[in-house]
């Protein structure tokens, strides 16, 4: 099975495991497109995705604008852009050894937005994992 790794502040690990957060986010930015979509059945490096759509830089990340994720909503919905098929997410927390983590089925990726308590900015949109629950 296809798994996708993420690293999280033990407030949403803890909240994860224990099954009372059910969604996790990720930005819409550019590097998220690279590891989450396809472009007409093809990776795209993220230089692509910020060469094909409207971005706005903050720091290093490039985000993409309402606009952007407009289109590219609609480039979901038509086809032309699809979401690669990760069926896993292993959550880890840190990096120094022993690395706490444990693995989540994932029950479906979309573009929307998220809840406050669960670390989310309501007025804004999110790559949004919808969990299934901790895998023995």
């Amino acid at each position: 099975m296809k798994t996708l790794h993420l690293n999280l502040i033990r407030k949403w690990f803890d909240m994860i495991k224990s099954g009372k957060k059910q969604h996790e986010y990720r930005d819409v930015t550019t590097y998220w497109c690279s590891r989450l979509l396809l472009f007409d059945g093809k990776h795209r490096k993220p230089e692509y995705w910020q060469g094909t759509f409207d971005t706005i830089q903050c720091g290093k990340r490039y985000y993409l604008t309402n606009s952007a994720i407009k289109l590219l909503e609609s480039l979901i919905v038509t086809g032309l852009v699809k979401y690669k098929t990760y069926q896993i997410i292993t959550f880890s927390n840190g990096m120094t050894p022993p690395v706490p983590r444990f693995n989540v089925e994932i029950k479906n990726i979309w573009i929307g937005t998220g809840l406050k308590e669960w670390g989310a900015d309501p007025d804004l949109k999110y790559f949004v994992f919808n969990l299934k629950g901790e895998l023995d």
